[in-house]
Formats: C-alpha cells, structure tokens, sequence
C-alpha cells in the first residue's frame, strides 16, 4: 500500500514512516499540509494518515480542500492526532467519518488501527 504520512512533528512521521515500511509498505512523509497536497497532485496514494492540527493548512483544511476537488483521497485519509476531543474537530469527524487514533500510542495500536483503516478502505472499495 502507498502511504503519505502528513505531520508537522519529524519524531511522529519519521515513526509512522518506519512502521508502514517495515510492514512492507511503501510511504512519503509531509511536514504540512501544502506538501502533503503537492504530494498528492503529483502522484497516487491509497491512503493518507495526517494529523488534524499542522501550522498552516490543518489536515481539516487538507481533506476539505481535496473534497471540494473531488480528488479520491479525500475519501482515503484518515487521522493520527492528539486534539479529536475538541469539539470542531469532532464535528468534522462524524461529518466525513474518518477514522482517527489518539496520540500518543503504542505499536501495537498503530497496528490495529491500521487494519482497521485498511478494512474500511477495502469495505469502499467493494463498494464501488
């Protein structure tokens, strides 16, 4: 699976970047949500983990920007982030229904949740 990875911490991509390529995986970091969207313009992700607050534009304004462009991987992301409990960002989690994991967490965590985003993400593909 191609990964982007959009987080304004280095530590935070740099980790999820080494967990997503020691499974095999292929993954790009962003350090803000302008490259994560220059990433996405220039080349396919199946799925884009991003953290809901970055300096700039925020992974909210990311995946509203990439709805309102009708690109796919609005319907592909999904949130690593410590800030879910506020409630804009809860709004915009029940409105678009992406799945979130809160900071911090452990291996075993990201683990899961990351079967759980490719289940989902498989579930919509049958779908289409």
């Amino acid at each position: 699976m191609r990964v982007l990875v959009g987080d304004d911490e280095p530590d935070v991509a740099l980790l999820l970047d080494t967990y997503l390529r020691r499974r095999g995986h292929q993954s790009r970091m962003a350090f803000s949500g302008e490259q994560a969207l220059k990433l996405l313009e220039a080349e396919p992700f199946d799925l884009v983990l991003s953290d809901l607050r970055m300096p700039g534009m925020t992974g909210v304004q990311l995946h509203d920007r990439l709805e309102a462009q009708q690109h796919p991987a609005a319907a592909r992301m999904a949130f690593v982030t410590g800030n879910a409990v506020e409630a804009d960002n809860q709004a915009f989690l029940k409105r678009t229904g992406c799945l979130w994991l809160d900071k911090p967490f452990d291996a075993a965590t990201f683990g899961a949740f990351l079967e759980q985003v490719q289940a989902k993400l498989q579930s919509g593909a049958a779908e289409s």
